[in-house]
């Protein structure tokens, strides 16, 4: 080292990073939405289902082992079970407030990916009067 400057290899400034490789096909899941809101209903009636669809974006066959629903929400279809690699599932979820105010609730999404699980958060307004437009 004539000139000066110390030979240093990449270990000596980054004693404790460990660069791994994805071996293998594996799974990993996403949803279309982290939040879902599902607007204002009145009291003890049923909305239009939304549809929250989840991704595998692995390259490995995953398995939707569970769902979870909780709040004043319910499943109204549910189309996932083995999702290949690349493909997606859907799932409709409805709003049927019990009480007036802001209804909040999750779905849960159980399965083989590295990700699981996936949680969505519902919300909706219930109210407890129709709306009428204005007669003038």
């Amino acid at each position: 080292m004539g000139n000066g400057s110390a030979s240093r290899n990449s270990a000596d400034f980054f004693p404790d990073i460990t660069i791994k490789e994805r071996v293998g096909p594996y799974t990993t899941a996403s949803v279309s939405h982290q939040r879902v809101t599902l607007g204002t209903q009145l009291l003890s009636t049923t909305s239009e289902p939304k549809r929250i669809t989840l991704f595998n974006t692995g390259t490995a066959q995953m398995t939707v082992s569970g769902l979870r629903i909780s709040g004043d929400y319910s499943i109204q279809a549910n189309y996932c079970g083995t999702v290949k690699a690349g493909k997606h599932c859907d799932v409709y979820v409805a709003f049927t407030p019990k009480a007036s105010g802001i209804r909040e609730g999750s779905l849960t999404f159980t399965d083989n990916a590295a990700s699981s699980p996936q949680v969505v958060t519902l919300k909706g307004h219930g109210h407890n009067r129709e709306r009428h437009g204005y007669d003038g």
